[in-house]
């Protein structure tokens, strides 16, 4: 087996630090490097598909991106130690926060970064300095805009305006406070050793809110989250266990509880799009990255937004998780669920379940998650 891997991906990327993170706790040896345009653009794709970060590079020539993916596949190479919970409801929210940091956090990411004036420099020179390191400032500063502006198409198309905007703010503070409220009392979110969740977590709170200058003042009031971020910067911090009897602790229930309530309504909207995709393409392998939009809740305040047919991969993974229960704890389970309005969670069913298969969105067919609760 290698035993030695790179890790391509910039500071500024929280999936590169998402990944990075999980490496540095699981002791597996990696070197971080920062690719140049170049090989951004021209090298990397060439290994998997697109350009993209992060993207893990082993000893014996072997390529793979996508940070979800990347977890999965060591978690096999490296199974001591292992970063997703074996127990029912601490392996549901493991995933559950998973999908939170990735697909959700990520709008407070984008948000903050490119509509506060510090961030939005911040972040052009880091992507001139990544691209370009050995260039003169005013061609860093060309490649920096070009891509910040590419960056910056996306909020649009993510719902990131208007009102939807400001209900982000509200999200963002509220999430940080509940996280800091929890964290006060646990060094992780499940216990004195990280899981997949707080690696997720993670990425874009330390790589965008905590690194960009305009916007590490959100955490003046969250010392309990610096020094968690602190920790899993740390390769010797993290040597526990999680907490014994599956237990989730009540800190932790009202972030569970926003999740269920905002973000996982968006989920349903998209799964209900990949079933319009499908109903509308008989016969069809693949389906498409964008399969619709829609309408979703962030903050209280309402947007409107692109629904990615990736969503509902990592949706499938947290029902898997919720499936994955001995027939003697699916009454406490759904109980459970129910306290935090879990209902639509309990009820959700896939008819259409998608597998990845060189980083593209493939249809299994009718088969496999489409279950009872």
């Amino acid at each position: 087996m290698p035993d030695n891997y790179i890790l391509y991906g910039w500071k500024v990327s929280p999936y590169t630090q998402k990944t990075a993170a999980y490496l540095r706790y699981k002791g597996i040896p990696f070197t971080e490097e920062a690719p140049w345009i170049y090989k951004l653009s021209k090298q990397i794709p060439r290994h998997v598909g697109k350009m993209v970060m992060p993207v893990v590079e082993s000893s014996d020539g072997q390529w793979w991106q996508d940070s979800s993916e990347i977890i999965d596949l060591f978690e096999q190479r490296y199974p001591e130690n292992p970063v997703l919970p074996e127990t029912p409801k601490q392996k549901l929210v493991a995933n559950l926060l998973e999908l939170h940091g990735d697909e959700w956090l990520c709008m407070s990411a984008l948000h903050y970064r490119w509509t506060t004036p510090e961030n939005y420099k911040f972040a052009i020179s880091e992507f001139g300095k990544n691209s370009l390191p050995y260039a003169p400032n005013f061609l860093r500063k060309k490649v920096g805009e070009t891509i910040g502006r590419k960056m910056r198409s996306y909020m649009p198309r993510l719902g990131i305006e208007g009102a939807a905007a400001k209900g982000l703010e509200k999200y963002t503070m509220r999430f940080l406070q509940l996280l800091e409220e929890h964290l006060k009392q646990y060094p992780f979110v499940l216990g004195t050793k990280p899981c997949l969740g707080d690696f997720a977590l993670f990425g874009p709170l330390w790589a965008h809110l905590y690194r960009d200058p305009g916007t590490t003042c959100l955490f003046d009031n969250s010392p309990s989250v610096r020094a968690w971020f602190d920790r899993l910067l740390d390769p010797e911090a993290g040597a526990g266990e999680f907490l014994p009897d599956d237990e989730i602790p009540e800190s932790l229930e009202p972030i569970i509880q926003s999740i269920l309530a905002e973000q996982f309504e968006f989920c349903r909207t998209v799964i209900d799009g990949v079933d319009r995709y499908v109903e509308s393409h008989p016969g069809a392998k693949r389906v498409s990255r964008v399969v619709g939009e829609g309408p979703f809740t962030v903050g209280g305040e309402k947007g409107h937004r692109v629904q990615l047919s990736y969503l509902q991969w990592m949706v499938q993974r947290t029902l898997l998780a919720r499936d994955d229960v001995p027939e003697s704890g699916r009454v406490e389970m759904n109980e459970w669920l129910k306290s935090l309005g879990g209902e639509n969670f309990m009820n959700t069913k896939i008819s259409h379940p998608i597998k990845r298969e060189n980083y593209k969105e493939i249809l299994e067919g009718s088969s496999g998650l489409n279950r009872k609760s």
